[in-house]
């Protein structure tokens, strides 16, 4: 569950341009995690940054 979400757009992507998101976590407790997420496109520019802190409700998720 999101508690909190911070997006920065950085540079607009061309039309049709495949984007790649890589998220790494960079906190975790029993209760929370935090996570920095990166958004790129096919040539690496960076197009979006992305901060999101996250409740851990200790259940799997449905779709994993």
């Amino acid at each position: 569950v999101a508690l909190n979400v911070s997006v920065v757009y950085i540079n607009s992507p061309e039309p049709g341009v495949l984007l790649r998101a890589e998220a790494k976590e960079v906190g975790l407790t029993r209760k929370t995690a935090t996570y920095a997420i990166t958004v790129t496109d096919e040539n690496e520019k960076i197009i979006a940054t992305c901060q999101a802190l996250a409740y851990r409700k200790g259940e799997p998720l449905p779709f994993l």
